[in-house]
Formats: structure tokens, C-alpha cells, sequence
């Protein structure tokens, strides 16, 4: 039996769709209408992007590549981290060096992912998650209103798991870009996309976020 090509992604391994869905759920600000006030805010940031890289490293390093491979993925990972050097000079160095260990743990999940995962996995993966986010977002302007709805002096509108409504906005966008793409994609099952999209649009609609209706147009 032949080797696998290292050019090629190998069989899109679990591992790797579950740290680019925890990276997804910590990027996104999830859940932060329960948990800003407390650690356990910072830690779904925070603790998500690290254990994502985490995942993305283990395999990675356990694929053993050659140097030819290996030397062009960790110069990029090193090149991520140049910029959480500004902790250095920053006037609040400690936030700053929290927000460059976020930034590069990111980086090295979204480098990782990039080379294992193919395209349509990648877009699925991310589109599949986000729909989560946004039916659970729905569930709790019903179950939780005042969590889930934000009132401000301009309109009333969903905000649901997220903190502000904006930010619900933007998430239903990119659900809306994404589930058109994978609707472009051949041998997919159409219908259950179709309902995404459906759900996606409710929620823009819903979250009256101008930002978001510009991002999906």
C-alpha cells in the first residue's frame, strides 16, 4: 500500500473538526450573555483557543512529517506570534500578552486545519456550528427573554447567547455565506441547507443589526 501524499489531507480526522469547532465557539463570543461577569468568561476565550491549538499540535506532531512539511508550517506559526510582542511596550501588558496567546493559539488552529481539512469539510464544520449557536441563541430569547432579547434606545431586538445584538447579527451573516457556499457545493443534500439558511435569515432579520444585514449582502 502506498504512503499518503503529504500534500494531501488525511481523511479529515475528527481530532481536527472538533478543534476548529471549539476555536469557533470561543472566537464567536458565545455564551458570554451568561458567563462576561464571571472567570468562566474569560475562560470559554481564553481556554478555547488554547486546547483547539492543543488538538491541532497533537496531531500535527503526531503525523510526523518531513522537515520539507514541517520547517513551512512552523514558520508561519512563528510568524503569527510577532505581533503578541507589542505586550512588551503595551500599557496594559498583561492584557495584551493574554490577547497575543489568544491571537497565536488561533493562528496555529486556523494554519493546522487549513493544510489537514479539506475546503467543503472546513466550510461544513464552521457552518454547522454556528447554526447551533444560532438555534440555541433562538431558544433562549424564548426560554430567557431577558437574556436573550437586548433593548436598546433604537430597537428591540435578539441577541440570544451573545452579549449584544450586533454580534448575533454578524454570526448569522456568516452562517448565511457560509450555507451558500456549501449549497454551491456538488453531492450535498440540499433541504436540510435550505432549512439553515431559513434559520439564519430569521435570525438576521430578528437581531435588527445593520452591520450584519451589510455583511451578508
Amino acid at each position: 500500500i502506498s504512503a499518503p501524499c503529504e500534500n494531501e489531507a488525511p481523511n479529515n480526522p475528527l481530532i481536527l473538526r472538533t478543534a476548529l469547532v471549539i476555536a469557533v465557539i470561543g472566537a464567536s463570543g458565545a455564551f458570554q450573555a451568561y458567563t462576561q461577569r464571571t472567570a468562566l468568561g474569560s475562560l470559554l476565550v481564553h481556554g478555547s483557543a488554547v486546547l483547539s491549538a492543543t488538538l491541532a499540535l497533537v496531531y500535527f506532531l503526531d503525523r510526523r512529517y518531513s522537515r520539507n512539511t514541517t520547517w513551512p508550517v512552523f514558520t508561519l506559526m512563528i510568524s503569527a506570534g510577532v505581533p503578541a510582542t507589542s505586550w512588551y511596550w503595551s500599557t496594559l501588558p498583561r492584557n495584551s500578552a493574554v490577547a497575543g496567546i489568544v491571537v497565536v493559539c488561533l493562528a496555529i488552529t486556523g494554519i493546522i486545519v487549513a493544510r489537514e481539512l479539506t475546503f467543503a469539510v472546513r466550510v461544513r464544520t464552521v457552518a454547522l456550528t454556528l447554526l447551533v449557536l444560532l438555534v440555541l441563541s433562538l431558544m433562549v430569547v424564548f426560554l430567557d427573554p431577558s437574556t436573550g432579547i437586548d433593548v436598546d434606545t433604537r430597537a428591540v431586538a435578539y441577541r440570544g447567547i451573545f452579549t449584544h445584538k450586533n454580534t448575533l447579527g454578524r454570526m448569522a451573516a456568516i452562517e448565511v455565506v457560509l450555507v451558500g457556499v456549501m449549497l454551491m457545493l456538488p453531492d450535498i443534500k440540499r433541504i436540510p441547507w435550505v432549512a439553515a439558511l431559513a434559520v439564519a435569515g430569521i435570525v438576521l432579520f430578528e437581531a435588527r443589526s445593520q452591520t450584519g444585514l451589510v455583511a451578508a449582502g
